[in-house]
């Protein structure tokens, strides 16, 4: 037992260093040679554990080894796999040894910024980055980590890396490294088919300007956005691909599915293949005009019991407000399907975006599915999504799975002939009287603002929802869809 201290304690005595493992002699070949003098071995030999170098334990101290100790276990995942371990009966220190910090082709921190950075960092390739903040990290950590990273770039790369951000603009941001790039768009949404040939050729353009070049994407939010852009470019780089870049490829395949295949939305897998058919010309362009007539949509009377089912569209064309339906209200077991019919037709050009919602009993409403699409890939009179192919709708279990929701078209904006059946039952009635929950733009004035400003525009209405002017109202206290607020603040934007 340890003895005791004054005052009644015991003293507990730090333990002794453990002494270095010794070799028994009868490991090591007698016919060896040693790694420093070359002299034949005998029986006083060491020999490491893992590299298999030899030598006499007086000439131990000459032997250049790489060897360095094994990472945490928990560290060991996504990480190059050691080279050497100590050797056995050494007594010199580790930290005397000169150690390369170096990363390999496609290096992950997954785990490591998960746990103590909130970020994800990874190397797809030698030349390309992905950078991801959660999307509910505060902004003082955000802002944080922000410096972090840019120190680690530029201690890494200098001035040869430009970042790509494909998130809202931000001052600090630019601040940080003037070599940014803008080119957001919103979280868990497709961006239009333009602005992914846009980011490509400019990633193009910088990585090929110098054989160091090294391009950063940077989001916060869904892994999804990066997930396309290296998609994207992988198809991308395709098209004038030399020897040297078909590694770079591989992995970026790889990257894809494992990283981010999961996190991909059904609309964002879409504008993939859009971009990989184009580009390959698997997929023939329409350039005729389109004038949308009816959208079919199944009835979900289940969606939010005791309400019923209130469904009503919201139609975008280049992330703007064009079309915004009146509330379906259907109670009971109700119609198998609802037609919402547009008149006049609404004429579609380009990326198309339609947002179903069901209103709430009380404020507010829900997102029933999303899906987006362009037009030039539009070939027949009707075009048709399954539960699989809807965003928000595909790992809902209130919609069924055999559900579809259907769109009708023609090249002019007369009524179609025999299409006036499709107009739903006598029992489904329509409110056009609809509040702020209805009319409210979920993405109106997005990247007009910076997010890290002082002066924030909390709303912003326009000739889109009925207005004769435009109204900006700067910041101001919560309203009615906060706590304590007043009757005239809109509802909060909708993240999705």
């Amino acid at each position: 037992a340890p003895p005791a201290a004054p005052g009644g304690s015991q003293r507990h005595e730090a333990p002794a260093a453990p002494r270095a493992p010794q070799l028994p002699r009868e490991g090591v070949p007698r016919g060896g040679a040693c790694a420093a003098c070359r002299e034949p071995l005998g029986p006083q030999g060491l020999v490491c554990r893992v590299c298999k170098i030899t030598s006499h334990k007086r000439c131990e101290a000459k032997v250049a080894s790489p060897c360095q100790a094994l990472p945490p276990p928990e560290l060991r995942r996504n990480t190059a796999p050691p080279r050497c371990s100590e050797h056995m009966g050494s007594t010199k220190s580790l930290n005397s040894t000169r150690q390369r910090n170096t990363l390999p082709r496609s290096f992950s921190l997954e785990q490591v910024m998960e746990r103590q950075f909130d970020f994800d960092l990874t190397y797809v390739t030698e030349r390309i980055i992905c950078l991801r903040f959660p999307g509910g990290l505060d902004e003082t950590r955000y802002r944080g980590h922000l410096r972090e990273v840019a120190l680690m770039l530029t201690s890494r790369h200098r001035d040869k890396y430009t970042l790509f951000n494909l998130s809202e603009k931000r001052r600090d941001i630019t601040r940080l490294n003037p070599k940014v790039q803008d080119f957001g768009w919103p979280d868990l949404h497709a961006p239009p088919l333009d602005k992914l040939c846009s980011i490509c050729k400019a990633m193009e353009s910088w990585l090929r300007a110098h054989p160091q070049h090294v391009a950063v994407l940077h989001c916060k939010g869904s892994k999804g956005k990066t997930g396309v852009i290296v998609a994207a470019y992988m198809h991308y780089s395709k098209v004038s691909a030399s020897a040297d870049q078909a590694l770079g490829t591989l992995t970026m395949r790889k990257f894809c599915e494992e990283k981010v295949a999961a996190a991909l939305q059904p609309s964002q897998r879409r504008y993939i293949e859009y971009f990989s058919g184009l580009l390959s010309g698997s997929i023939k362009m329409n350039s005729s005009t389109l004038f949308l007539h009816h959208v079919l949509l199944p009835s979900l009377p289940a969606f939010e019991p005791g309400t019923g089912y209130q469904p009503f569209l919201k139609i975008y064309q280049s992330m703007q407000l064009v079309y915004t339906s009146g509330v379906y209200s259907t109670s009971g077991p109700g119609p198998q399907s609802l037609c919402i019919t547009l008149e006049p037709a609404l004429l579609l050009k380009g990326d198309v975006m339609v947002k179903c919602y069901h209103r709430r009993r009380g404020p507010g409403r829900a997102v029933v599915f999303r899906v987006q699409f362009h037009t030039c890939t539009v070939h027949g009179a009707r075009l048709g999504f399954r539960k699989d192919q809807l965003d928000e709708a595909c790992r809902d279990d209130r919609f069924p799975a055999e559900a579809t929701v259907e769109f009708v078209f023609s090249s002019g904006p007369e009524k179609i002939k025999g299409w006036d059946a499709l107009r739903s039952p006598p029992g489904v009635s329509i409110d056009y009287s609809a509040g702020d929950a209805v009319r409210w733009d979920s993405y109106e004035g997005f990247n007009l603002r910076h997010e890290d400003s002082l002066e924030e525009l909390s709303h912003t209405r326009g000739p889109l929802d009925g207005s004769p002017y435009a109204r900006v109202q700067k910041k101001r206290p919560p309203g009615p869809w906060t706590p304590g607020g007043g009757p005239d603040s809109p509802p909060p934007p909708d993240p999705r």
